[in-house]
């Protein structure tokens, strides 16, 4: 591409957190600045007609932008709305859902009037599960944006503060040489239990420097992985307790730090007193419910305390071994039944054979349910909740099912990621 600058004016930002400005040259993404900032930028690809670029500098200044806490960003990406203040980040992101729901969904002023504000955490507390990379070198960090290169860390504000503390203590020890680079996922609890997860390496080796993390640092717990993902044995105590299904009085239940599971403590009880606002306006008797990638339990438990007959699938096999485990705590756990299998893809043959069932909810991962209206028409339920992280699957996956007779009755935006360009939703919809 040509070396030449521009210089042009944000328009907005779009989903996926890429800036949008329209140069004599065409529309250009870029990867960062503020709506209404005047930027010096350059564009290094094309793709398909389509501009992609690099903000150079920031010409004239948004009233709205503030000094970045982070030592590494922009190098990171992983936040990459922290230079925006808190109240015009939330409005970035309001209008960004707004654009999405309008021109991707195609959404009406009748169907934009059952958005919900967006629900912001007066403390969020910061993540609670990260992965981080290690190079051969036995450096810490995460991967720059779209590349293998390594963003060495020394401390992350994004973290939850029992997460900076451990790694502050690794960055402490001397790690490596390793053969080749690997993978560290960490998670930790409310009760301050840290645990983690060692991919890539051999058996022997990660008992090696899973006892050096227990002696060394606040890590209780260490699961040793085999190199399919399955658990070998463990470390330590490495069952975290009370982020499933938050604070439910049947728990607490448990994971490991290899399964997933809401990214905070906040975005976690966010979701479950949303789902529990929708099922008190539901009308008619509750009695049949499907989840659909129900995880290791986060919603299944509130679910179950409503419901006279609950039908759990979840395909991966470690979120299934722990729902399985956490069923056996609650009292009413003979109303709950669980299937692994993979229900995706329209999959309708691995479907339970039952028709007009109360509720359908589903929390699929990020790419959604492609063919969700063949799992609408097979099980025809009288409601249904979805819970989305990623707007463009979300927005196709609600509009399938509005095509197959239902309509919408809320959704609720949540800031789960205050300071980059994400959110997740919760709609409801009902049989029209």
């Amino acid at each position: 591409m040509s070396q030449k600058t521009e210089q042009g004016t944000i328009e907005k930002v779009v989903n996926g957190g890429k800036r949008l400005l329209r140069s004599p040259n065409g529309v250009v993404f870029l990867d960062g600045g503020l709506p209404g900032e005047e930027v010096l930028f350059k564009v290094q690809q094309k793709q398909k007609g389509t501009q992609y670029g690099k903000t150079l500098e920031v010409l004239k200044a948004s009233p709205h932008r503030q000094a970045s806490d982070c030592e590494i960003f922009p190098a990171c990406g992983g936040c990459n709305l922290i230079d925006a203040d808190p109240s015009h980040r939330r409005q970035i992101k309001t209008d960004m859902l707004t654009d999405v729901l309008k021109r991707m969904g195609k959404w009406d002023d009748g169907q934009l009037a059952k958005v919900k504000p967006l629900r912001t955490p007066h403390e969020n507390g910061g993540r609670i599960r990260a992965t981080l990379h290690v190079s051969p070198s036995g450096d810490f960090g995460f991967f720059a944006p779209q590349s293998h290169d390594l963003i060495s860390l020394e401390q992350c504000h994004a973290l939850h503060p029992t997460l900076q503390t451990f790694v502050s203590e690794l960055k402490q020890q001397t790690w490596g040489p390793f053969e080749e680079g690997w993978q560290l996922q960490m998670a930790c609890a409310p009760d301050g239990q840290v645990a983690v997860a060692m991919h890539d390496l051999p058996l022997d080796l990660q008992k090696q420097l899973g006892q050096t993390l227990l002696d060394t640092t606040v890590c209780t717990g260490v699961h040793l992985l085999h190199a399919q993902g399955h658990t070998i044995d463990t470390l330590g105590q490495s069952r975290l307790q009370g982020v499933i299904a938050g604070s439910h009085p049947a728990g607490p239940f448990e994971h490991d730090p290899a399964t997933f599971t809401q990214s905070s403590f906040w975005g976690g009880q966010a979701l479950l007193e949303e789902m529990n606002l929708i099922l008190d306006g539901m009308d008619g008797p509750l009695e049949t419910c499907i989840e659909l990638f129900s995880g290791a339990g986060h919603f299944s438990f509130a679910l179950l305390d409503r419901f006279e007959d609950l039908l759990c699938i979840e395909g991966d096999p470690r979120a299934y071994f722990w729902l399985a485990e956490n069923r056996g705590k609650h009292p009413q756990q003979d109303n709950m039944e669980i299937w692994q299998a993979m229900v995706d893809g329209g999959r309708v043959d691995l479907l339970p054979d039952i028709m007009g069932i109360d509720l359908l909810v589903m929390d699929p991962p990020r790419q959604g349910i492609k063919q969700v209206g063949n799992i609408i028409d097979a099980l025809k339920p009288r409601h249904v909740i979805m819970v989305s992280c990623e707007m463009a699957s979300g927005i196709r996956d609600l509009n399938q099912v509005e095509q197959q007779g239902y309509e919408l009755q809320s959704l609720q935006p949540l800031d789960i990621f205050e300071r980059n360009h994400h959110l997740e939703w919760i709609a409801w919809l009902a049989q029209a």
